[in-house]
C-alpha cells in the first residue's frame, strides 16, 4: 500500500501533521508553565531552544576534541 509515491506522500504529509500537533502541545505547555512559575514565556522559549540545540553542541566539541575534520575521517578510523 504504502509503496507507491502516493502512500509515502500520505505518509509524510501525517508525519508532518504529527509534528505540528507535537510542536503546538509543546508551546501550549510552555505558556501552561510560565503562568504556573510566573517566568516569561520568552525565557522558557529561550532554554527549551538552548536545550534543543545541545546535541548538536555536543558532537561538535566532541568532534573538535578528537580532531575529526569530516565524515571521511570518521569512517577511517572505524575500519
Amino acid at each position: 500500500m504504502f509503496t507507491t509515491i502516493g502512500g509515502l506522500v500520505l505518509i509524510i504529509v501525517a508525519l508532518f501533521f504529527l509534528l505540528s500537533r507535537a510542536a503546538d502541545l509543546v508551546i501550549f505547555n510552555i505558556r501552561k508553565l510560565g503562568e504556573t512559575l510566573r517566568i516569561r514565556v520568552f525565557t522558557l522559549g529561550m532554554l527549551l531552544g538552548v536545550f534543543t540545540s545541545l546535541p548538536e553542541i555536543s558532537l561538535g566539541i566532541n568532534a573538535v576534541v578528537r580532531d575529526v575534520d569530516d565524515q571521511r575521517q570518521i569512517a577511517a578510523r572505524q575500519r
